[in-house]
C-alpha cells in the first residue's frame, strides 16, 4: 500500500480483530495520520498508536485515567502487553524486557 492513511487504518483493523476476544469494545479514534485504537475490558484500558518504524505506543488506562506511554519495537509486543494488562498484570509487568 503506498497511502499511508490507510496503512494506518488496515494496522489498526488487524489490531482489533486480534484482540476482540480479550475486550470488551474496540474502537478505531480520529482520522487522517492521527488514527489510534482504544480498547476495554472492565475498568482498565489502552491507547494503541504509531508504526513499525518508530514503535508502537501503548497508553494504558484505569477507568479513564491514563497511566503513561509505554514504547514497544513490535505490533505483536505491544499486542500481548495490551493483552496481559488487560487481564490484570501490573504497568511494570507490561513494560518490556531489555
Amino acid at each position: 500500500m503506498d497511502d499511508p492513511v490507510r496503512e494506518i487504518r488496515a494496522t489498526l483493523e488487524s489490531a482489533m480483530r486480534r484482540l476482540q476476544p480479550h475486550v470488551s469494545s474496540a474502537r478505531i479514534v480520529g482520522s487522517d495520520m492521527g488514527q489510534f485504537l482504544v480498547v476495554d475490558r472492565a475498568d482498565r484500558g489502552a491507547e494503541i498508536y504509531g508504526n513499525e518504524q518508530s514503535g508502537v505506543i501503548v497508553d494504558p488506562a484505569i477507568r479513564e485515567e491514563l497511566q503513561g506511554e509505554i514504547t514497544y519495537p513490535s505490533l505483536d509486543l505491544a499486542l500481548d502487553a495490551v493483552v496481559r494488562w488487560l487481564g490484570g498484570c501490573s504497568l511494570e509487568e507490561m513494560r518490556p524486557a531489555g
